[in-house]
């Protein structure tokens, strides 16, 4: 999966972010393996990312009970020099570079309709603090071609003592397309939109995900002419199984992202 954000377009702020990330299964599908590179940019910092995941299922409570593990390195970069400092001797001013081990952890829930998830972020890491998220997805079968999902992401970030509160709710139809809209308490809206192509032809027929999302804030705290954030999503599946085996017992199960 290959993601870009271009946030806060003509505020002069410059702020962009890039993901790649794989994950693959294995040990009948009990097991998964994933990996994560993640970059983050301003006009003056720059966050690098790389880890790797992997996660452990049981069946429970008549579904699927997941735990997940996250471990990896965070590069940190700050340089002042494209600024105008007052005071050279200024603490807070003081280029950085910096290499730090991370740590972070979830467990989650899902069975046929229901996903509800808790994890702690950057758990190891000095100079960004703790974060912790609550996720609870549903999906409702209007009828056969639609799906209604409300879901709720509440978010803790220790390193400013604040809290998040997002809620969503998408329409999915057909299986292939879907349209969703979120608020988040930090007053900013977002208008999603996805397509899953199914196959192309009949000798490309890797499932194909693509996705956009446009974010705008409206608190005192968004730039006046920051025009709003961009994110493109593109997914793809290498290696499908024209008759997926199902998993540990024998129902299938969805991933949150395709809920």
């Amino acid at each position: 999966t290959f993601a870009y954000r271009y946030q806060w377009i003509n505020s002069g702020a410059k702020l962009h972010q890039k993901s790649l990330t794989c994950h693959l299964p294995f040990n009948q599908k009990r097991m998964g393996l994933g990996f994560i590179l993640l970059e983050e940019s301003s006009k003056i910092k720059q966050i690098t990312q790389f880890s790797t995941n992997l996660t452990y299922k049981i069946n429970a409570f008549k579904g699927l009970l997941s735990f997940g593990l996250e471990g990896g390195f965070i590069q940190q970069k700050v340089d002042f020099s494209s600024l105008l400092i007052k005071d050279d001797n200024d603490p807070l001013a003081q280029n950085i570079n910096l290499i730090d081990g991370d740590f972070s952890t979830g467990i989650f829930y899902q069975n046929e309709s229901l996903f509800l998830g808790f994890s702690g972020k950057h758990l190891a890491f000095n100079e960004i603090r703790n974060s912790y998220f609550l996720h609870t997805i549903y999906a409702y079968h209007l009828n056969s071609s639609i799906k209604i999902i409300p879901s709720l992401l509440f978010k803790y970030h220790e390193q400013w003592n604040h809290s998040l509160l997002d809620l969503n709710i998408h329409f999915k139809m057909k299986e292939q397309y879907w349209i969703g809209v979120s608020y988040q308490t930090s007053h900013e809206i977002s208008l999603q939109s996805g397509l899953l192509i199914h196959k192309i032809n009949q000798k490309i027929s890797r499932p194909i995900f693509l996705g956009y999302n446009y974010d705008y804030g409206f608190s005192a705290l968004y730039p006046t002419n920051n025009a709003g954030s961009h994110e493109i999503v593109f997914k793809i599946h290498i290696k499908p199984r024209p008759n997926p085996s199902h998993i540990l017992n024998k129902k299938r199960y969805v991933s949150p992202l395709f809920f």
